[in-house]
Protein backbone atom coordinates (compact mmCIF):
# COMPACT_ATOMS: atom_id res chain seq x y z
CA UNK A 1 0.00 0.00 0.00
CA UNK A 2 1.38 3.28 -0.85
CA UNK A 3 1.39 5.93 1.93
CA UNK A 4 -0.56 9.73 1.68
CA UNK A 5 2.47 11.46 2.82
CA UNK A 6 6.22 10.46 3.64
CA UNK A 7 8.09 12.40 6.44
CA UNK A 8 11.51 12.31 6.60
CA UNK A 9 14.50 13.58 9.59
CA UNK A 10 17.62 13.70 9.97
CA UNK A 11 20.05 15.49 12.41
CA UNK A 12 21.78 17.39 10.03
CA UNK A 13 20.48 20.51 8.11
CA UNK A 14 19.44 20.99 4.39
CA UNK A 15 18.40 24.24 2.81
CA UNK A 16 18.83 27.04 5.50
CA UNK A 17 20.34 30.87 5.80
CA UNK A 18 23.91 29.50 7.10
CA UNK A 19 27.10 28.70 5.30
CA UNK A 20 30.44 27.69 6.03
CA UNK A 21 33.24 26.03 4.00
CA UNK A 22 31.63 22.84 3.60
CA UNK A 23 28.07 23.95 3.08
CA UNK A 24 26.84 26.02 0.20
CA UNK A 25 22.89 27.28 0.34
CA UNK A 26 22.39 26.19 -3.54
CA UNK A 27 23.74 23.33 -5.62
CA UNK A 28 26.52 21.30 -3.68
CA UNK A 29 26.99 19.96 -0.39
CA UNK A 30 30.18 18.24 0.31
CA UNK A 31 30.65 17.93 -3.29
CA UNK A 32 27.38 16.35 -3.47
CA UNK A 33 24.18 17.15 -5.47
CA UNK A 34 21.76 19.37 -3.07
CA UNK A 35 20.71 18.08 0.41
CA UNK A 36 23.97 15.17 0.89
CA UNK A 37 22.42 13.65 -1.95
CA UNK A 38 18.89 12.37 -1.69
CA UNK A 39 17.16 15.27 -2.37
CA UNK A 40 16.70 13.23 -5.71
CA UNK A 41 15.18 10.31 -3.77
CA UNK A 42 12.96 12.99 -1.77
CA UNK A 43 11.23 13.52 -4.50
CA UNK A 44 10.74 10.18 -6.11
CA UNK A 45 9.16 9.48 -3.16
CA UNK A 46 7.32 12.51 -2.80
CA UNK A 47 8.87 13.34 0.71
CA UNK A 48 6.60 15.69 1.89
CA UNK A 49 8.43 17.39 5.28
CA UNK A 50 12.31 16.80 6.01
CA UNK A 51 13.74 18.14 9.48
CA UNK A 52 16.72 18.60 10.02
CA UNK A 53 18.67 19.64 13.61
CA UNK A 54 22.18 20.74 13.99
CA UNK A 55 22.26 24.63 13.74
CA UNK A 56 20.92 26.25 16.68
CA UNK A 57 17.70 28.79 14.93
CA UNK A 58 14.38 27.56 13.21
CA UNK A 59 13.72 28.51 9.76
CA UNK A 60 11.32 26.80 7.30
CA UNK A 61 10.95 26.51 3.54
CA UNK A 62 8.59 26.91 1.09
CA UNK A 63 7.98 23.51 -1.20
CA UNK A 64 11.76 23.45 -2.73
CA UNK A 65 13.52 21.62 -5.14
CA UNK A 66 17.53 22.61 -6.37
CA UNK A 67 17.51 25.52 -4.04
CA UNK A 68 14.31 26.94 -5.58
CA UNK A 69 10.54 27.20 -4.32
CA UNK A 70 8.50 25.58 -6.21
CA UNK A 71 5.26 27.46 -4.91
CA UNK A 72 3.95 29.62 -1.88
CA UNK A 73 1.33 27.20 -0.68
CA UNK A 74 1.63 23.88 1.46
CA UNK A 75 -1.43 22.39 -0.79
CA UNK A 76 -0.01 19.91 -2.75
CA UNK A 77 3.39 20.63 -2.09
CA UNK A 78 5.43 18.92 -4.89
CA UNK A 79 8.35 19.04 -3.19
CA UNK A 80 9.83 19.00 -0.08
CA UNK A 81 9.08 21.43 2.88
CA UNK A 82 12.66 22.04 4.90
CA UNK A 83 12.28 22.86 8.45
CA UNK A 84 15.44 23.78 10.68
CA UNK A 85 14.97 23.04 14.22
CA UNK A 86 17.77 22.87 16.04
CA UNK A 87 17.51 25.45 19.36
CA UNK A 88 17.02 24.15 22.50
CA UNK A 89 18.78 26.49 25.04
CA UNK A 90 22.51 25.98 23.56
CA UNK A 91 23.14 29.26 22.34
CA UNK A 92 22.49 30.35 18.25
CA UNK A 93 23.79 30.25 15.26
CA UNK A 94 22.87 33.57 13.53
CA UNK A 95 21.80 33.21 9.60
CA UNK A 96 24.95 34.69 7.64
CA UNK A 97 23.13 35.05 4.34
CA UNK A 98 20.09 37.23 3.19
CA UNK A 99 16.73 35.46 3.27
CA UNK A 100 16.35 33.12 0.29
CA UNK A 101 13.14 32.78 -2.34
CA UNK A 102 13.03 28.97 -1.24
CA UNK A 103 12.65 30.68 2.69
CA UNK A 104 9.17 31.54 4.50
CA UNK A 105 9.75 31.57 7.50
CA UNK A 106 13.24 32.73 9.95
CA UNK A 107 12.87 32.83 13.59
CA UNK A 108 15.41 36.02 14.08
CA UNK A 109 14.89 36.57 17.73
CA UNK A 110 16.61 33.16 18.09
CA UNK A 111 14.19 32.11 20.66
CA UNK A 112 13.94 28.45 22.54
CA UNK A 113 11.83 26.49 21.39
CA UNK A 114 9.86 22.79 20.23
CA UNK A 115 7.71 21.46 17.75
CA UNK A 116 4.25 20.67 18.47
CA UNK A 117 2.99 18.39 14.91
CA UNK A 118 -0.32 16.78 14.84
CA UNK A 119 -0.70 14.21 11.62
CA UNK A 120 -4.25 14.88 11.54
CA UNK A 121 -5.37 12.05 9.11
CA UNK A 122 -3.75 10.89 5.56
CA UNK A 123 -4.23 14.28 4.13
CA UNK A 124 -4.03 16.65 6.48
CA UNK A 125 -0.49 17.17 8.90
CA UNK A 126 0.09 20.40 10.87
CA UNK A 127 3.19 21.89 12.84
CA UNK A 128 2.83 23.85 15.21
CA UNK A 129 6.51 25.87 16.81
CA UNK A 130 5.74 26.48 20.29
CA UNK A 131 8.33 29.11 22.27
CA UNK A 132 9.88 27.47 24.96
CA UNK A 133 9.03 29.75 27.86
CA UNK A 134 5.73 30.19 27.30
CA UNK A 135 4.42 27.41 25.15
CA UNK A 136 2.77 30.29 22.81
CA UNK A 137 2.86 29.63 19.01
CA UNK A 138 5.59 31.25 17.13
CA UNK A 139 4.95 29.55 13.47
CA UNK A 140 2.50 27.22 11.90
CA UNK A 141 1.51 25.70 9.15
CA UNK A 142 -0.66 22.64 7.30
CA UNK A 143 0.94 20.65 4.67
CA UNK A 144 -2.23 19.18 2.71
CA UNK A 145 -2.43 16.19 0.33
CA UNK A 146 -5.61 16.30 -1.76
Amino acid sequence: QEAEALRYGLPRRAYQGRVNAAEIPKGKVRGHDNVYGLEKLFLEYKVDLYFGGHTHHYQRSWPSKDGESLRRSYENPGAPVYVQGGISGVGNDPFELPMADFEAFRDLGYAESWADVDAVNATHFRWRQRYAHNSTVMDEFWLVRN
